[in-house]
């Protein structure tokens, strides 16, 4: 898999200079380095979700921010994939409208942004999208893609049917990826796994990605593609460690999580969260000095997601420690808490480029 970075948290406020930085990274002679450009909004940016015109207005402003960058053509179009909006569920919205604060269905929001910014650049964003108002489903919070009505009735959860099929009819609609997050019990607080895990993925986007895909009745037929947009953990309690190794066999279609009765095809992008050692839930990939890797993750993601760093050995196995295992109670879910807290003392020795979009 080609390296990706993500960029999470960034504000759709940006002009073109601010971008300069990122032109370096993805030049062509660095052609196996992609990125994911993650809109978490907080603060003062949630007026942004006041209006889903105001939203499409301030993602193409952003996205305007790439395309005058001079080796946009030569070396950026393709190789940025634009997550639009993260985990809805955090501020109450879902497929059928806001829960919790007056929001249109999140479906709108990601339609306006899209036509937004296609009408810029036709044909040449990719787009990321995440799911919602499906919880109950047994997916964490970026999940929600079931289409089936009698799931959605059984469930009572959000119908995406009316966005899927508007989608269906839009020009840039083979430039969207579905983009679930899972998490396991130390941030969802779910015990849900085996069989049942494996049947929520397949109910909620699984079943997108084989035969016909969606089909709008009497009409177009499409299969999605799908990357895992965020999993994380410190993997140091034994039923995030069952959750996320039987997650595992269901993202390489393995046995007995490849039967038919859960349909779906080998998923092979994923991103991790994250690399940063200030994320109070998952942890990073990095300790807490911020240099020293966590090996017990590398190792795990070289066995289950198949990572291949370019230091590996075939003595790796042989090197391997178990990691430190801490039984806790299961927390009350706090997502936001996920949030990279910004650490002072750490932020002025880091370039601008890895810590302004995280602001």
């Amino acid at each position: 898999m080609p390296l990706t970075i993500q960029m999470t948290g960034v504000v759709l406020d940006k002009s073109c200079p601010a971008f300069h930085a990122v032109a370096p990274l993805l030049r062509r002679g660095n052609a196996t380095l992609y990125m994911q450009i993650d809109y978490h909004p907080h603060d003062t940016e949630m007026e942004y979700l006041r209006d889903p015109n105001i939203f499409a207005n301030k993602w193409r402003s952003l996205w305007s921010a790439f395309t005058c960058l001079p080796n946009f053509s030569t070396d950026i179009k393709g190789r940025i994939l634009l997550d639009l909006l993260n985990e809805p569920d955090e501020y109450g919205m879902g497929w059928s409208g806001g829960k919790t604060r007056e929001y249109k269905p999140h479906g709108t929001y990601l339609l306006a942004a899209m036509d937004a910014i296609d009408q810029l650049t036709p044909g040449e964003a990719m787009f990321s999208i995440q799911g919602g108002g499906q919880t109950a489903l047994g997916t964490s919070w970026g999940d929600g893609f079931a289409t089936d009505g009698n799931t959605i009735g059984w469930k009572h959860i959000d119908d995406p049917n009316p966005f899927f099929k508007e989608l269906l009819s839009k020009p840039y609609r083979k430039q969207v990826v579905l983009s679930p997050h899972f998490y396991g019990a130390s941030i969802t607080n779910s015990t849900v796994t085996g069989w049942e895990l494996w049947n929520a993925f397949s109910l909620s986007w699984g079943r997108l990605m084989v035969g016909n895909g969606y089909c709008v009745p009497g009409g177009e037929c499409q299969r999605f593609p799908v990357v895992i947009g965020e999993l994380g953990s410190k993997l140091n309690a034994s039923l995030d460690v069952q959750q996320y190794n039987e997650a595992a066999l269901y993202l390489n279609n393995m046995a007995p999580a490849s039967s038919p009765q859960f349909p779906h095809e080998a998923v092979s992008g994923w991103f991790w969260f994250c690399w940063n050692a200030n994320s109070e839930d998952t942890g990073g990939l990095v300790a807490d000095d911020w240099s020293s890797l966590v090996w017990h993750k590398i190792d795990w993601l070289v066995e289950h997601l198949n990572l291949k760093p370019w230091w590996v050995q075939p003595t790796l196995d042989a090197n391997k420690e178990p990691p430190p295992m801490e039984e806790q109670p299961l927390p009350t879910p706090r997502y936001t808490s996920k949030r990279p807290q910004r650490n002072p003392a750490v932020a002025a020795a880091q370039s601008p480029l890895l810590t302004e979009p995280a602001v």
